[in-house]
């Protein structure tokens, strides 16, 4: 029976060993696997050999050894290190700048017609800046007089100053226009003849007399020139 002896690494062979295990040991980890790595706020515990710089993740930093005096000499044990899931908060970026204006929207449509509205209050008194205006007409007969009044739409706050203006007669202080288009000022009453026939006089009068007017209306009167109608 053939005998093999004991095999001795040559001394290359002992310094490759040696060397691998030199590199080893300056990177090695430990490496676990729990539940509670990292622990429940998101931190890795680990503990680094004082002596080979080896690392060892740990699931709390008690897990750490601790230096241990022999006699003279002294075991250096472990540094416990920690570090985090998730690193802190970044600084807050520079704002954006600002985006362009929209489009404008198109128009909308318009919206149905409202109600008629409530009527407004009847006024007491003509509203100032507004004016009346009509006509009338008087029929009689030769000596004796005949007249008509007139009211009114609405009632004036004063009484007016009268005026009767003959047909082809000037045209007064107060009163502008004519027959066919008169006018009168704040203030007045401006009464145009159109025409007259058979008629000897002829003038206006109110509540007061001749010359006068009210508030709610004025009459006009005329007297015939001859036997007939006037």
């Amino acid at each position: 029976m053939k005998r093999f002896g004991r095999l001795h690494p040559s001394p290359a062979m002992a310094v490759a060993m040696f060397a691998l295990f030199v590199a080893l040991g300056g990177t090695s980890y430990a490496v676990i696997s729990s539940s509670t790595v990292p622990d429940s706020l998101g931190v890795f515990h680990a503990c680094v050999n004082r002596s080979s710089g080896g690392i060892r993740i740990v699931t709390t930093p008690t897990a750490c050894h601790k230096a241990v005096a022999h006699g003279k000499h002294k075991t250096l044990g472990e540094l416990a290190v920690v570090w985090s899931q998730t690193g802190p908060a970044g600084k807050n970026g520079s704002n954006g700048t600002s985006g362009t204006n929209g489009t404008s929207g198109t128009n909308g449509t318009n919206g149905a017609p409202g109600g008629q509205g409530v009527p407004g209050p009847f006024p007491a008194t003509l509203p100032a800046g507004q004016s009346l205006s009509g006509y009338m007409t008087i029929f009689g007969t030769a000596a004796t007089a005949a007249s008509d009044s007139a009211a009114f739409l609405y009632p004036l706050a004063s009484a007016p100053t009268p005026h009767y203006i003959a047909s082809g007669g000037g045209t007064p202080s107060g009163c502008s226009g004519n027959s066919t288009s008169p006018g009168a000022s704040s203030g007045n009453l401006c009464i145009f003849e159109i025409e007259r026939n058979n008629v000897s006089s002829v003038g206006e009068n109110g509540p007061s007399g001749d010359g006068t007017a009210d508030t709610r209306g004025f009459a006009v009167f005329a007297y015939g020139a001859a036997p007939g109608t006037f």
